[in-house]
């Protein structure tokens, strides 16, 4: 956030809460209560919207809803997906 003090952040998530503040962090809460289906194409939904935009756009996909109880092979790898994200330059 130093290095480009005018970049804007968007989070979004299933509680639209984050542990990250500051006035440039908008948090957006997103319903997937329809499934992940509906919160994969919000996000895309988003970022073709960033992208039509003068805006320079950054984004992590692909998108892994989980939480709510989930337990598969994917969620499983959750934590070490976030410990490698620490250290990602593209992230």
């Amino acid at each position: 956030m130093k290095a480009d003090p005018e970049t804007e952040f968007y989070v979004i998530s299933r509680s639209g809460r984050n542990k990250l503040t500051d006035k440039r962090i908008h948090n957006l809460r997103a319903d997937v209560s329809l499934g992940p289906k509906s919160f994969v194409q919000d996000k895309a939904d988003l970022v073709k919207f960033l992208q039509d935009s003068s805006v320079p756009l950054a984004y992590v996909s692909p998108t892994l809803v989980y939480g709510n109880g989930r337990k598969d092979d994917m969620t499983r790898w959750v934590p070490l997906l976030k410990f490698f994200g620490i250290f990602s330059k593209k992230l």
